[in-house]
């Protein structure tokens, strides 16, 4: 997931950053990948990402925002506005 070319070390020492990570994330896969499979990354994102969802972007390769725009940014926009934006909200009354 990290990439073929970072050595085994370098990959745990950015696992290890990601296990610190707090704030909701959105991780985002094209479901026609094809330098990462998802069935093969999927089992892995709960442990690395504590805090994410995942989004799988059909019609879409290695870049999901070039390949499916509308969807890509559809699913960015609404994680934005059900985690940020409603976490700044609270207690407006609104």
């Amino acid at each position: 997931m990290l990439g073929y070319l970072l050595s085994d070390q370098l990959k745990a020492s950015i696992e290890q950053v990601y296990q610190t990570v707090t704030v909701p994330q959105l991780v985002v896969f094209g479901n026609d990948d094809g330098l990462l499979r998802v069935s093969d990354i999927m089992p892995k994102v709960p442990t690395l990402f504590k805090n994410a969802e995942v989004a799988i972007i059909p019609i879409a390769g290695h870049e999901p925002a070039f390949d499916n725009p509308n969807n890509y940014f559809s699913n960015v926009i609404d994680f934005i506005d059900r985690t940020i934006f409603n976490d700044e909200n609270k207690g407006d009354g609104e």
